[in-house]
């Protein structure tokens, strides 16, 4: 389930201190990341464990601020937490609006499958709805003209997901999603949607 979901994810920034006294031992140093480099880190995390327990999501999304409907895709690492239904997700993903590519991020989230209509008995207990959150923190890129590319941006939502059928071993959901960005310029802010989710496990 798109999950992703919600972890803390954020970029440390850290300084170096030096110390007057000659005695002591020197102050220990911490470097910081780049956004191309967590990025990176965490295709390698999602790709290079094995493309299974994946989520592929693709959505469109509306941002009132632009009066503008984008779209976007997310791909992202399953962590289930036991048999209890609940897990959480490390996904990398992209967002575009209006012919620019806004959003390249990486996400944590968590989600928890749920029946919340099996006490009506019937057909009604095969219902399994996904609610999800996660957060995230990305970079537009590609050449835009508002003077975004490069900005930190960063992402936190929530929504739900259905799922719709189990077909060759990959489950598909649809999903909804509301949320708000910042760091995008005039297409930060308020955004929802939906879309659908498909889902291949161990």
């Amino acid at each position: 389930m798109i999950t992703i979901l919600a972890a803390a994810c954020a970029l440390p920034g850290f300084s170096q201190t030096t110390t007057t006294d000659t005695n002591a031992p020197p102050a220990p140093t911490t470097g910081t990341t780049t956004v191309p480099n967590l990025l990176g880190s965490v295709w390698d995390t999602i790709v290079g464990q094995g493309l299974t327990n994946l989520n592929t999501t693709i959505y469109g999304t509306y941002t009132p601020k632009i009066k503008e409907w984008g779209e976007g895709i997310v791909i992202t690492r399953n962590i289930p937490f036991g048999q209890s239904g609940i897990g959480a997700g490390l996904g990398v993903g992209v967002d575009h609006y209006a012919n620019e590519w806004y959003g390249l991020t990486a996400q944590v989230g968590l989600n928890a499958a749920t029946r919340p209509l099996a006490n009506w008995g019937g057909n009604w207990t095969n219902v399994v709805m996904t609610p999800f959150t996660f957060i995230g923190l990305g970079t537009p890129f590609g050449g835009q003209t508002d003077g975004t590319a490069g900005n930190l941006e960063t992402i936190a939502a929530i929504g739900d997901g259905i799922h719709l059928t189990h077909f060759l071993g990959l489950d598909l959901d649809l999903i909804g999603v509301y949320g708000t960005r910042s760091g995008l310029g005039a297409a930060g802010g308020l955004f929802y949607g939906g879309g659908l989710n498909l889902t291949k496990k161990f």
